[in-house]
């Protein structure tokens, strides 16, 4: 694009139309400079010549009928997506606490790992910090693995183990909860307790000291980055 505004081609070419965008935004704003700058746009495997205006609104057709496409796949991919999670069907690795056996799409508790998370969560609310629980946790070798800050943060805000699965929070869309898709590993109250600590503490930590360094020195012998 750069080097069609500088003048230096009169052409692009590419082998299918929705290899260069399938967005109509977007495409509307690359016909627009195409025009601007005398360039013209050809499909090598699609009858496409941006140079006439038959080929322009061929190309405008195109790019409709790629995006009705890619909207129809996305609802198919989360009208399936959603059916599976109301079943406590959940993808991918299952968190600390739960397990899936073979064959079996459904989580199933870990007893061994659901008491560790029985007992981050009394911990907490017995007034031990994350940053306590994580040395505790590191000290005692629990489950042989690592516990940073991060980690246990994490686990008492997932209301997976009160058994409620939630999705559609990574995007815009509103969130939709699926209230006992899965075993519960927590009680509702012990989860709504720790939520209110949690957002109590939120609002009493105020850094009163501005550190230069913070965020910014990693330990030589952990390797973590060093607060303030």
């Amino acid at each position: 694009m750069e080097d069609m505004k500088d003048g230096k081609i009169n052409k692009i070419i590419v082998y299918k139309l929705d290899r260069l965008t399938r967005s109509i935004k977007d495409l509307e704003v690359i016909c627009n400079t195409l025009e601007e700058y005398n360039c013209d746009l050809e499909s090598v495997a699609e009858e496409i010549n941006t140079s006439n205006a038959n080929g322009k609104f061929f190309i405008r057709m195109l790019t409709i009928l790629a995006q009705l496409e890619i909207e129809r796949t996305s609802e198919r991919t989360k009208f399936g997506l959603t059916g599976a999670l109301k079943k406590g069907h959940l993808p991918g690795k299952p968190p600390l606490g739960y397990m899936k056996k073979e064959k079996s799409k459904k989580l199933y508790i870990n007893e061994m790992e659901a008491d560790v998370v029985r007992r981050i969560f009394r911990m907490y609310l017995d007034g031990s910090s994350v940053c306590f629980i994580c040395k505790k946790f590191t000290e005692e070798n629990v489950l042989n693995r690592r516990w940073p800050t991060t980690t246990v943060d994490k686990i008492l805000s997932n209301k997976l183990y009160i058994g409620t699965v939630e999705y559609g929070k990574r995007g815009k869309e509103e969130i939709q909860l699926f209230e006992n898709a899965v075993p519960a590993i927590i009680d509702k109250t012990s989860f709504v307790m720790v939520q209110k600590r949690k957002e109590k503490n939120l609002k009493n930590f105020k850094r009163k000291i501005t550190y230069i360094f913070m965020q910014k020195i990693l330990c030589p012998h952990c390797h973590k980055i060093m607060g303030g």
